[in-house]
């Protein structure tokens, strides 16, 4: 309900200004409203080249969504790409520049959207879920464009969900066989000592080897 808070704050503040400045405060009412609204668009737009122009080579941008108007009348719409590689999220700041972050999809665990009350206002959410088992969201993206978004991150999560199973299976894999080579060997030198001593002939020996790594 951010966006929506949003609106009615800025309506009776507005109000309150006008009321209070007996007018006076059209003119920076005018000014916020040329620097909110007016050339949204083309800002947008320049936020999207301007992330194109960072990415690596042979990175594409697959899928993007920008946050809703109503959810950043006080600020600069935030921007969410995912890319072959990676996830990018752009926070520009209220007097220029910005702030990238990139989140690789190998370290993703798990993405969850929630629809807002009244999306066209106030957007969905997009939370993700890390493997260090950290997280963020980005809330009040517009709905159809964060819904691919999701889609998206879902295909990713489940490849590399599948990538870290088929890692854990062989790592467990080579840690027994490992195990198994060891006691092998652990074995070899026990009748090895035992030849040495003289407690089994050559015969014995040759006899117990054979067991044990018919055994192993």
């Amino acid at each position: 309900m951010r966006g929506l808070f949003n609106i009615i704050w800025c309506v009776v503040f507005w109000a309150a200004a006008l009321l209070f400045t007996l007018g006076w405060a059209i003119l920076p009412l005018g000014l916020w409203a040329f620097m909110v609204f007016l050339g949204a668009d083309r800002r947008a737009e320049r936020c999207r080249e301007k992330l194109k122009g960072l990415l690596i080579k042979n990175e594409a941008v697959i899928a993007d969504a920008m946050q809703t108007r109503a959810q950043a009348l006080f600020g600069r719409r935030q921007y969410v790409a995912t890319t072959n590689t990676r996830i990018l999220r752009l926070r520009r700041g209220v007097l220029g520049g910005f702030r990238m972050l990139d989140y690789q999809w190998k370290d993703l665990v798990d993405v969850t959207t929630q629809e807002n009350t009244l999306p066209l206002i106030n957007g969905s959410r997009l939370t993700f879920a890390l493997i260090n088992k950290s997280s963020f969201f980005v809330d009040g993206l517009a709905p159809e464009p964060a819904l691919v978004l999701y889609k998206q991150c879902q295909a990713q999560e489940q490849i590399w969900e599948e990538k870290r199973r088929i890692r854990a299976v062989d790592e467990y894999r080579g840690n027994y066989v490992q195990q198994e080579v060891d006691q092998i060997g652990s074995k070899l030198k026990k009748i090895k000592t035992l030849l040495e001593t003289g407690a089994i002939n050559d015969v014995e020996f040759e006899e117990l080897k054979a067991k044990i790594i018919a055994r192993g």
